[in-house]
């Protein structure tokens, strides 16, 4: 699996999204998994425009049956280019990376996706981890081992 990593920046109303687009359609053999960060934009804006250029998107859905991420899974698992959004992209678990995995999708970040978080801990979760030596701290400089 060839992984390569395209970086395209440029001032926001420029045409990324659009050039994106276009580029996916120009494409169509490849499959492929868009992550947005507006929910307008995964569910009009990039299946509309990409539909004009003849490549379709499935739009992930909540119904009586399953939650939006059941919904995404199950599309991903049958190979179809997917668009959603950030906060979908975040409820993915080992299936999910391993149907895109397996299908071998082509991945797109519409605006930079904050994919690492702070986590709070309790003073009692601290204790826990020094505690059983899953973590040190360096006296000198204070930084988490």
């Amino acid at each position: 699996m060839t992984k390569v990593v395209e970086v395209v920046d440029a001032l926001m109303g420029s045409g990324k999204t659009s050039g994106i687009i276009k580029y996916m359609a120009d494409n169509p053999q490849e499959k492929w998994l868009v992550f947005t960060p507006s929910l307008s934009e995964a569910e009009v804006r990039v299946p509309e425009e990409a539909l004009k250029l003849g490549l379709e998107f499935y739009v992930p859905e909540k119904d009586e049956y399953n939650n939006k991420s059941e919904d995404c899974l199950a599309a991903l698992r049958s190979g179809l280019n997917v668009c959603c959004t950030h906060a979908l992209m975040n409820k993915f678990t080992t299936e999910h990376l391993e149907a895109i995995k397996r299908q071998g999708y082509c991945i797109v970040s519409d605006e930079e996706l904050s994919l690492i978080q702070g986590y709070r801990l309790t003073q009692g979760n601290i204790s826990f981890l020094l505690e059983h030596k899953h973590i040190e701290i360096v006296e000198d400089t204070g930084q988490v081992l």
